[in-house]
């Protein structure tokens, strides 16, 4: 199954969601934006690095027209699946970088993806409301998940490959049997509004699948119990929006980044157990638009507007190397399990793989 880089048109109008600042007036939060998967923003535009940062990548993957926004690898780390503004989901080869297969069927750009524990299935989301379930063997769609109202921001396979959840611009958070399709829950993430409930722009499973956290547009961070599908407790960083969360391997540590548009990201880092704040990370200069650990939690990766991917040791929250990795904004950042891997993707419409053995 093959696709041209051409397929996918210029998509324009209603996505201006993704660098914006929500606001509160007299109780109705209004949430309005400039989504850079559709619109390229130039409020994130950031000034050239220097070249001292311009390290060069193991390979680039090319493919995608337009804006890519979602990165998975599998478990093995052999195989990498990508979504985009293209409305494609495509496959590739980690070792050799060379495209396995391109999923077409989504009607919008696909926000996001991931793949299951086997790395047998992989899931999208998209800006046409559904989640589409795809094996990877064959390329084939196994199943549509619909119930959501609007474009699904963010999905997750529980460890066991038994559940999926995601979640929405509509404010839900929904969990659904990954064998059957069948919505299991709903979870409204914003419970205080009851005029305009909020999108939910991230979410994450713990290590043992019982936990689940959940990033909104109310300025908070929810930890859920998925079995009894209750909130255990919140969290609210101090920025604007949320735009990514992700538990630490041994479920310990949990980070959040974000930040307002044309403002430098922050992110957060608490302790599950106590709930504690452990602590802060800043350096970039535009907003934070992923987190993700590596190295058994031992190091949080940062991705920005800015057009870097940071590193920093998790124990004393300090900077330990920072990638130019792409030319317009970095919208995700995604490890093999060994951490020796490091796939991005951005604006500029481009996958890249880097050799971190090779930059320390």
């Amino acid at each position: 199954m093959n696709c041209s880089s051409q397929d996918g048109p210029n998509i324009i109008a209603g996505i201006r969601r993704w660098f914006r600042v929500p606001q509160v007036f007299l109780g109705l939060i209004l949430v309005a934006a400039s989504l850079s998967a559709c619109n390229k923003p130039q409020d994130m535009i950031a000034p050239p690095l220097p070249p001292s940062m311009a390290v060069q990548p193991r390979a680039v993957l090319q493919g995608h027209s337009g804006s890519v926004y979602g990165l998975a690898i599998t478990p093995n780390g052999k195989l990498l699946v990508s979504g985009g503004e293209d409305k494609t989901v495509r496959l590739w080869d980690v070792s050799t970088g060379k495209q396995r297969a391109c999923f077409q069927g989504h009607t919008g750009l696909v926000f996001c993806v991931a793949l299951s524990a086997d790395g047998k299935t992989a899931a999208s989301g998209s800006l046409d409301g559904t989640v589409k379930l795809w094996d990877v063997g064959t390329g084939k769609e196994l199943t549509s998940l619909m119930g959501h109202r609007k474009m699904v921001r963010s999905i997750a396979f529980s460890p066991d490959g038994g559940m999926i959840a995601s979640a929405s611009e509509d404010g839900f958070i929904m969990l659904w049997d990954a064998l059957t399709g069948k919505r299991e829950a709903s979870l409204k993430h914003d419970t205080q509004s009851t005029i305009l409930p909020l999108m939910v722009t991230s979410l994450s499973f713990s290590d043992d699948g019982k936990l689940l956290v959940s990033a909104g547009g109310d300025q908070t961070v929810k930890l859920w119990d998925v079995v009894s599908r209750k909130e255990q407790t919140f969290w609210r960083p101090p920025f604007a929006i949320v735009r990514s969360v992700a538990f630490s391997p041994n479920g310990k540590m949990l980070a959040a980044g974000g930040g307002p548009a044309a403002q430098p990201g922050e992110a957060v880092l608490w302790e599950v157990a106590t709930g504690k704040e452990h602590s802060r990370v800043n350096g970039h200069s535009l907003p934070i638009t992923c987190v993700a650990f590596l190295e058994k939690g031992k190091s949080l990766a940062t991705a920005s507007a800015d057009q870097t991917v940071k590193f920093w040791d998790v124990a004393t929250g300090k900077e330990t190397n920072s990638i130019h990795a792409h030319d317009k904004t970095v919208f995700c950042v995604a490890f093999t399990a060994d951490g020796k891997t490091m796939a991005t993707a951005g604006g500029d419409g481009i996958v890249k793989l880097w050799d971190l053995t090779e930059h320390n």
